[in-house]
């Protein structure tokens, strides 16, 4: 396991939450930049899957994904949920170790600027 997935003693692993709020095309575009940066577990497929089921979403429903992703040579959990509210756009969390929470942060900064991207360590855990 890498070193930037944080082994809690218990054998859980720590994640971090990166929050952001987008139109559902944007999305689209946001998670096909991040799968292509990933080695392996989560394709072009899997984001057209996944956006597709969002349009139909209602009102106070989500849609969460967890695949287990190969990145920079090692596997580690990507929890994607989207969450749809009376508003156009949805929230996407993504809950993973940091190191995949540093890319989906910069995938947001690179192609959307600063918008309303947040970003909060640990202490989210789940079973290693």
């Amino acid at each position: 396991m890498s070193t930037n997935c944080r082994l809690t003693e218990a054998g859980s692993v720590t994640l971090d939450r990166v929050f952001v709020r987008l139109p559902p095309q944007q999305i689209r575009t946001l998670l096909l930049a991040i799968a292509a940066r990933l080695d392996d577990g989560f394709t072009k497929a899997n984001v057209e899957q996944f956006c597709s089921e969002l349009v139909a979403l209602s009102a106070d429903d989500d849609l969460m994904i967890e695949p287990i992703v190969a990145y920079q040579g090692a596997q580690l959990p990507l929890v994607i949920d989207a969450f749809k509210d009376a508003s156009p756009s949805l929230e996407l969390v993504f809950m993973t170790p940091a190191l995949l929470a540093d890319l989906a942060e910069s995938e947001v900064r690179a192609l959307f600027g600063d918008i309303s991207v947040r970003r909060i360590p640990g202490p989210t855990e789940i079973a290693g």
